[in-house]
């Protein structure tokens, strides 16, 4: 809730009976915090509060203790879009008998993506027709295009850490997909983008390249980009 909403005493109650989630004011998005329910049916009785912050403490009350995870969407799948002048990743590392194997692309875009738990197939297409036609590509002309128009290389980055939550000074990674789910949709979404960039005359017909990553390996990557000029994406 904007603060030109409130009244001075419904900041006082606030910063005082609440603790930490998300209420919805009708019309008005309210960031509160979890409204104990205690305090919400005490509130009705409290005069002075103004009627949008009752509303939304009212329906606190009628679905008490709510919480980020049952408020926010359940994000399935994490995305970071780069555009960059050309791109490098290393898929297979230097051994005894071999050189390291590279894969590279030109002008275009990176793709970093992470699957959580709860990710489907069905996420995929959805994902893939978002990320091919978003207008996020510069242009010669300075005016942002879809990758498919510009057209562009695409490098796609198998990112595990995007599923990264801090606690304390550690990183943790439970809510990530685990690696034979995670294996089989990064799978299906470079055949689905190699599909649908295929379909698409004037990316096939342009020499443009699809490239990509394998999963579960790290890998070292080297880029320059125009920007940066980067974005965050969540399905």
């Amino acid at each position: 809730m904007p603060r030109t909403l409130l009244g001075r005493r419904d900041e006082y109650w606030l910063q005082h009976r609440t603790q930490g989630t998300a209420l919805n004011c009708g019309t008005v998005s309210c960031t509160v915090r979890v409204v104990l329910s205690q305090h919400t049916a005490a509130a009705r009785n409290i005069g002075g509060l103004s009627t949008a912050l009752q509303n939304a403490l009212q329906n606190a009350v009628d679905k008490p203790l709510m919480t980020m995870a049952t408020l926010d969407r359940e994000v399935a799948a994490r995305v970071v879009l780069q555009q960059c002048l050309n791109a490098k990743l290393q898929v297979k590392p230097q051994d005894e008998d071999s050189d390291a194997e590279w894969v590279e692309i030109k002008r275009g875009m990176v793709i970093y993506v992470c699957f959580f738990k709860g990710s489907s197939k069905d996420l995929i297409s959805k994902m893939v027709s978002s990320l091919l036609n978003v207008k996020l590509s510069e242009s010669d002309s300075g005016k942002h295009v879809a990758i498919t128009e510009l057209p562009g290389d695409i490098l796609i980055v198998p990112q595990a850490t995007l599923g990264g939550k801090s606690k304390g000074r550690c990183m943790q990674y439970h809510l990530n997909a685990g690696k034979e789910q995670g294996m089989e949709l990064y799978a299906l979404f470079t055949a689905q983008c190699q599909k649908e960039l295929e379909a698409h005359a004037q990316w096939s017909e342009s020499g443009a390249v699809l490239r990509y990553g394998t999963y579960g390996n790290r890998q070292v990557l080297t880029l320059d980009t125009n920007g940066p000029y980067t974005h965050l994406l969540e399905f």
